[in-house]
């Protein structure tokens, strides 16, 4: 397998640390800090190969939009500067099988260059504004995880800023929660677009995904699992929301 740096990070203790599977060849970065390794249990958090506590982004920033950093600038990190290949996992994911990274690697390599990006498609709705619509819609019913989780986004101003500007909100609807892609020009573009609209908009950022693929024309490759259920990955859900 090419080089590939997966990386995850859990600041402010929002997710509990979860085992990585051993003996996979992945050389796995965690970004955390001293809070999170406090409340961890060492034997899990011995799992991973590097467990880095970075003296950046600013703390101003808050632990939730800290760890957007580190999702949406990747490219950027000092430790992971050597290598073609880049994933990213949300902190929520246990991974049970991680023999797809390499099958999606073999994948992308073969596809043209803007098209070397894994995503999983979102499992219940389709488009970005399916998404802005019902989470509106829950927000409306006194949802009360999406109160918690949502109200504070700035989506409505993001999405009258996007049909103004007349990018479509109809673009396909991905999950940001896991990602595979290969270190170039056009996908560092594409990051840095999406760390500007996350810093603008707010940390909702598969609205800004979607706009953001269709706008530059990037074609991802569909990891066909559903992102709740399938072999190689449980998402666990936050236990803490911040």
């Amino acid at each position: 397998m090419d080089s590939l740096a997966l990386v995850t990070a859990n600041i402010g203790g929002i997710d509990d640390i979860k085992p990585f599977p051993q003996r996979s060849g992945i050389q796995t970065f965690y970004f955390t800090d001293q809070k999170t390794i406090a409340l961890s249990d060492p034997a899990k958090l011995g799992t991973w190969g590097k467990i880095i506590l970075p003296d950046y982004p600013l703390k101003e920033l808050g632990p939730r939009l800290c760890s957007r950093y580190f999702k949406q600038q990747t490219h950027r990190l000092d430790e992971v500067r050597g290598f073609r290949w880049l994933a990213w996992a949300d902190s929520c994911l246990r991974f049970k099988d991680v023999s797809f990274f390499s099958n999606a690697i073999a994948k992308l390599r073969e596809l043209p260059e803007r098209s070397r990006l894994l995503l999983v498609p979102h499992y219940k709705r389709a488009t970005v504004r399916e998404e802005y619509e019902f989470l509106c819609s829950e927000i409306r019913k006194g949802n009360q995880y999406a109160i918690a989780r949502y109200s504070i986004e700035d989506m409505t101003r993001q999405v009258n800023s996007y049909e103004a500007a007349g990018l479509s909100l109809d673009a396909k609807l991905w999950c940001g929660t896991i990602w595979v892609m290969e270190r170039s020009e056009r996908m560092a573009a594409l990051c840095n677009e999406w760390w500007h609209h996350t810093v603008k908009f707010g940390t909702m950022d598969q609205l800004s995904l979607g706009v953001l693929l269709k706008e530059q024309e990037i074609k991802p490759v569909a990891l066909g699992v559903h992102l709740m259920r399938n072999k190689f990955f449980e998402w666990m859900g936050h236990p803490k929301l911040m």
